[in-house]
């Protein structure tokens, strides 16, 4: 743990092996993710249950920044006074769309996040909130518990973004500028991969990779343009820039590729394709 930690001294709570549980037949995103929902669950009902009114959630994968402590405090000094979740580290979906709105230096609004290794819950209201979402409203085919979690977040984000008045059962989630808990190399029991270094997810401040390195590898996919690219991953140019998850290759006969439209190399990339 860092130190000086910032908390109260940690409970270790055992997690729930899915794979030693039979899931409901409704349930199609695998045994690992099961446990991890449950898991959340029960932690979350202990609370509610013995009168703790607010807890923060450390997963066993999760990997501290080096300034952890410090950064934290800014944070939490900046975050609204209606917060009632307040993620540590994640990853933003659908944000090359829907960016996290700033809302303070240190503070961001998000529009969906992914991931539950580390993250703060406050107050009962809150709290019931996300008892009841978890428990009651409708599950999407192979969703997780952070896919749920999340579109949570994102319909009060709409709500908020079309001025409409936002819904009791809404609850108020922010996140940092930039994470400050990202996830170690370990094997994950939901999808069984496992990462070569500790993983910081696309923050508030990169939320749509704009600042991660783009690589264009020249030549027809049969010509093996996957050759150098995979040279060049193995040589960690991630290494160059620290806060973004990932570096990016593609074959230079993808660029007009729609998910190209918004980066800044592409026109570039275009004349390019045009005068050969």
């Amino acid at each position: 743990m860092p130190n000086p930690w910032p908390f109260p001294e940690p409970e270790r709570f055992a997690a729930i092996d899915g794979r030693r549980l039979a899931t409901p037949p409704q349930w199609r995103a695998g045994n690992g993710a099961w446990g991890c929902y449950r898991s959340h669950l029960l932690i979350l009902e202990k609370c509610l249950l013995e009168g703790i009114d607010s807890y923060v959630v450390f997963e066993d994968d999760a990997g501290f920044g080096s300034e952890f402590t410090e950064q934290l405090q800014q944070y939490v000094a900046e975050l609204p006074e209606d917060w009632g979740l307040a993620y540590l580290g994640g990853q933003h979906l659908y944000a090359g769309k829907h960016p996290p709105q700033k809302v303070s230096e240190r503070v961001y609004r998000p529009f969906n996040v992914n991931r539950t290794h580390a993250f703060m819950v406050r107050g009962r209201l809150a709290m019931k909130t996300l008892y009841r979402h978890l428990n009651w409203n409708e599950w999407h085919v192979k969703h997780h518990v952070d896919h749920h979690l999340g579109r949570l977040t994102q319909r009060r984000y709409e709500m908020m973004v079309q001025s409409k008045t936002v819904d009791k059962e809404s609850l108020a989630v922010y996140t940092p500028d930039r994470w400050l808990v990202g996830q170690l190399p370990t094997k994950s029991n939901i999808c069984g991969r496992k990462w070569e270094q500790t993983r910081f997810f696309n923050d508030a401040r990169n939320a749509d990779h704009s600042d991660a390195p783009f690589f264009a590898v020249l030549g027809p996919h049969r010509s093996g343009t996957r050759c150098p690219a995979m040279v060049t991953h193995d040589f960690d140019v991630r290494s160059l820039t620290p806060h973004a998850s990932t570096a990016k290759f593609y074959p230079l006969n993808q660029v007009d590729n729609p998910q190209f439209e918004e980066h800044r190399l592409v026109p570039s990339l275009r004349t390019i394709l045009d005068s050969t």
